[in-house]
């Protein structure tokens, strides 16, 4: 592929990286926040993974209709993040979006690929977002401190080939 059609995605996604790290070291060198409770969330609770897998599938039924401010929207309630760090990767996504699908055309899809749980405190769900040259994979990994779960991680990448790994 010619080098001007080359469009570097980051190489460890933001939110791959705990969450104290992950967009946060996108944003100026600020103090630590406090804790966010559930209380700060709106009162919104997730009870079961089956719960996690149906907020995720409708994050990425928002991204693959080009829509990643409401992809966002669907997650925040759950996401421990500031206003100020979601608006931040809303905005990343948008402009990466949108040089995607110039160069690997439109986006015609979306189909899930696998939920796994890693004991009973995580849960995560990968998802397929197809478009006309190429696939994006996308993952959202839960945890359950105690007893609802929250977003942990939101990880989207052209990795397609990890989709076949255990």
């Amino acid at each position: 592929m010619p080098e001007d059609d080359f469009i570097p995605l980051m190489d460890t996604p933001i939110m791959q990286q705990p969450i104290e790290q992950g967009a946060a070291s996108l944003l100026p060198m600020q103090s630590p926040k406090p804790a966010v409770r559930d209380a700060d969330w709106g009162g919104a609770l997730l009870n079961s993974s089956a719960q996690t897998r149906n907020l995720c599938e409708a994050a990425v039924a928002q991204l693959a209709s080009g829509q990643a401010k409401q992809a966002f929207d669907e997650l925040a309630p759950y996401w421990p993040l500031s206003k100020e760090e979601l608006t931040r990767l809303v905005s990343q996504t948008q402009a990466q979006l949108v040089q995607l699908t110039a160069s690997y055309g439109p986006i015609v899809g979306y189909e899930w690929v696998r939920s796994r749980d890693a004991g009973k405190s995580l849960v995560q769900h990968w998802y397929l977002v197809k478009m006309q040259y190429h696939a994006l994979r996308i993952g959202c990994t839960f945890y359950k401190p105690v007893q609802t779960w929250q977003v942990h991680t939101v990880l989207w990448d052209d990795q397609i080939d990890a989709l076949f790994g255990p």
